[in-house]
């Protein structure tokens, strides 16, 4: 790949279609211009059509964000979480892990206060956290396909470019053969995959609230077939450069179609967090938190430990 190259590429592409037009065949018909006004005016605009790709972003730049949402993710890993969203081998969060098991450990601690404890920190505390889990695997998801839909727009444009380039080179040489079938790999960048909010019942029992991730995939690659049928065996400079230029309309137009599908996504998971109690989120500070520093008759109280049946 030498997508770096891309404008050098343009403006090789742009002398290649120049030489095409003033060939051998065309120099012999007085009649007719060396260039046409409609060739003139493609190849004059093929810089600009190439300039915008050379500015997109550099996959590798996600990176740094990506990896710090997979350790979150590492964090966050506890019994109940979607796997397929860490790897197969990263092991559960031995700290987090250990926070359900204390109801054992507090068997018998009884009274109000115990209740209370178990009921509003430990029994929600496994669902709570596989729903951070979703949510920071849902930002990862958008980011995952962002980078690839970048990785898959810079091959595809720099496979365009080195295609025009070919093509070129054979009109000039006189051996072209219509067959402008270019694979553009962009449109399967981003597949939508689903996950769920898990929501804690008053019953201690779970429910799943469906939530849509976008997430990266492998989408099909599509064959853009750019000229009507008629135009098959068409082997002109103008040709060729209507062809580039539909295709390079095209890749654009389904860029911005991936990231405003990114964008409606996430959309989407904002109303679905503004539709839902946030407590499934977050867990009340227990009240024992706040009173490091009381006396000892509070927290033997009935807002403290509690008394023991």
């Amino acid at each position: 790949m030498s997508f770096s190259e891309l404008m050098d590429h343009a403006e090789t592409i742009q002398k290649l279609a120049r030489s095409a037009a003033n060939g051998p065949d065309r120099s012999s018909l007085d009649i007719l211009p060396a260039v046409t006004a409609e060739e003139e005016a493609l190849i004059e605009e093929i810089p600009s059509l190439y300039r915008p790709f050379s500015t997109m972003p550099d996959p590798a730049s996600f990176d740094e964000m990506t990896d710090d949402l997979t350790r979150a993710l590492g964090c966050l890993a506890i019994t109940g979480v979607d796997r397929r969203f860490i790897s197969a081998t990263s092991p559960l969060s031995s700290t987090l892990e250990t926070v359900p098991h204390a109801d054992v450990t507090l068997a018998d601690w009884t009274g109000d206060a115990a209740e209370n404890f178990r009921s509003n920190f430990i029994v929600p505390f496994r669902p709570t956290v596989c729903n951070q889990f979703v949510l920071v695997a849902a930002l990862k998801g958008a980011l995952d396909a962002h980078k690839e839909m970048w990785a898959r727009a810079r091959a595809d444009v720099d496979k365009l470019a080195h295609h025009s380039m070919d093509a070129l080179t054979l009109l000039i040489a006189n051996t072209y053969e219509w067959d402008w079938g270019v694979i553009l790999t962009v449109a399967g960048a981003v597949l939508a995959t689903g996950a769920a909010i898990v929501a804690a019942l008053p019953t201690g029992g779970m429910s799943l609230a469906a939530l849509s991730l976008t997430v990266l995939g492998t989408g099909t690659p599509v064959v853009v077939s750019v000229l009507p049928q008629e135009h098959e065996k068409a082997m002109s400079v103008a040709h060729l450069l209507r062809a580039m230029r539909s295709d390079i309309y095209r890749l654009h137009a389904e860029i911005t179609r991936q990231e405003q599908a990114m964008v409606d996504k996430l959309t989407e998971i904002n109303k679905v967090l503004g539709s839902v109690n946030r407590d499934l989120f977050t867990l009340a500070r227990p009240a024992l938190a706040e009173m490091a520093n009381a006396r000892a008759e509070d927290l033997t109280g009935d807002t403290g430990l509690g008394a023991n049946d």
